[in-house]
């Protein structure tokens, strides 16, 4: 079948992958579940109903009647078919140009709640699901282990943050896996994206705008070459890392933003952010298992977004970039771009498509590798309630238009990449994704 026959196959099955499910209505509050927004102002209602059982806003909870103690159980489960599309004359011989498969990229479970008093906050969770296997949480791995605490209020002005977390900066990976647009971030995402850090955490929450600075052990595994050992923080802990985001709200209301989707009778809303993080190695920071030192080296990676909502329509935007100087070593600069939107064209059915480019530095890739890649998404959602991230199924293609980006970086693949279901190795290839989610 030719190049062309296969992308208007995986055009069809897109739009006909949103026939329908059923499930109960359950919105849970989406702010806490985003993780960078899990403090912002919506977290006042969480759980403060006290005693025990189900409700839309908190799910299924326990707690006492004074609202000093509480805690939520919550769950996120997504099952995945994929399947690659490849052309022949750029495989090697006996390889398969065709590939399928299930998979659950994510079965996550959570504790949060408060302790003592409301704003003693705290959460656990736990992945054991294949996902995100490249940046730091392997499968069954645990992923938030942190304790917060609100100084003036629950949600609201100064709070610290101590333990494990994402440092906030990338706005696409700020926003949970259950309420992205596509299947699964996008390319450039996974590149950049520097995972979880043990560190401490000081933000400040306003009622239009929100400032984030952490200072922690670093990126382990920065994106450059995939934690294959190419990189200064593959096993060692950074000297210091630092890290800081700003975001600006011009219209609508926090708990909107934590979602990429602009439901049906939703106001217009206007985010603005950026972020910058850097981190030095080589003089400190050995491991507890033993490992050597790091390689002397500096990392900087920064970003700017937008993120635009209103009644049945969003937009986002990202430029995105970073440098790693290693001493005798590689002296590089990559940066990447991600354009995307989405539209309602029934109460249920979500349409989006997506654009996202990387560049490369030179020095980074093979003799004679492209250096730019450039990346196509489309698909729908059907919402199995209208307005709720609880159920949903959710079909895309997403069509790489360059040769394969990790087989030619210097120093190994790029692991991160693993999530988007693209195999590699192949001009123009195709990957076709049909997901089902369930969030409690």
């Amino acid at each position: 079948m030719s190049l062309n026959k296969f992308f208007a196959t995986g055009a069809a099955l897109s739009l006909a992958g949103l026939a329908g499910a059923a499930t109960p209505d359950l919105d849970i509050d989406r702010a806490y579940a985003a993780e960078l927004r899990a403090d912002a102002a919506t977290h006042t209602s969480l759980l403060q109903s006290g005693g025990s059982g189900w409700t839309p806003e908190d799910g299924f909870h326990l707690g006492d009647a004074s609202g000093n103690n509480t805690l939520r159980v919550g769950s996120l489960l997504q099952f995945r078919y994929v399947a690659s599309f490849r052309d022949d004359d750029d495989l090697a011989p006996g390889a398969e140009s065709f590939a399928h498969g299930f998979e659950r990229p994510r079965t996550q479970i959570w504790l949060e709640g408060n302790i003592v008093n409301p704003r003693l906050q705290y959460r656990v969770s736990f992945d054991l699901g294949t996902a995100n296997g490249g940046r730091n949480t392997a499968s069954g791995a645990l992923r938030d282990a942190y304790v917060q605490y609100f100084f003036e209020g629950e949600g609201e002005g100064f709070f610290a943050r101590w333990g494990q977390f994402k440092a906030p900066l990338i706005g696409e990976e700020n926003i949970a896996a259950e309420y992205q647009l596509a299947v699964e971030r996008s390319s450039v995402n996974e590149f950049f994206a520097p995972g979880y850090s043990e560190g401490i955490l000081v933000g400040y929450l306003a009622d239009s705008f929100a400032l984030y600075g952490t200072v922690s052990d670093g990126v382990r595994d920065p994106g450059v070459t995939g934690g294959t050992g190419g990189t200064p923080f593959a096993g060692p802990d950074a000297d210091y890392a630092f890290t800081g985001r700003a975001e600006v709200k011009f219209a609508g209301d926090w708990d909107q933003f934590a979602d990429f989707t602009g439901m049906r009778g939703q106001d217009m809303g206007f985010l603005l952010g950026g972020g910058f993080h850097w981190q030095s190695a080589g003089d400190t920071g050995q491991s507890a298992s033993g490992l050597p030192n790091a390689a002397n080296s500096d990392y900087y990676l920064w970003t700017v977004d937008a993120q635009l909502e209103g009644d049945g329509w969003s937009a986002y935007a990202a430029y995105l970039g970073h440098t790693l100087d290693i001493d005798g070593g590689l002296d590089v600069t990559n940066q990447g771009v991600v354009v995307q939107g989405a539209l309602y064209v029934a109460d249920q059915v979500e349409l989006f498509a997506r654009y996202d480019g990387l560049f490369l530095d030179g020095d980074l890739v093979a003799a004679n590798a492209e250096e730019d890649y450039h990346f196509l998404t489309f698909g729908g959602t059907y919402y199995v309630t209208p307005n709720s991230h609880t159920a949903k199924v959710t079909v895309d293609v997403v069509w790489a238009l360059d040769e394969s980006l990790g087989s030619n970086l210097i120093g190994g693949v790029d692991a991160n990449q693993t999530d988007t279901s693209l195999l590699g190795m192949s001009d123009d290839e195709i990957a076709l994704r049909g997901q089902i989610q369930l969030l409690f």
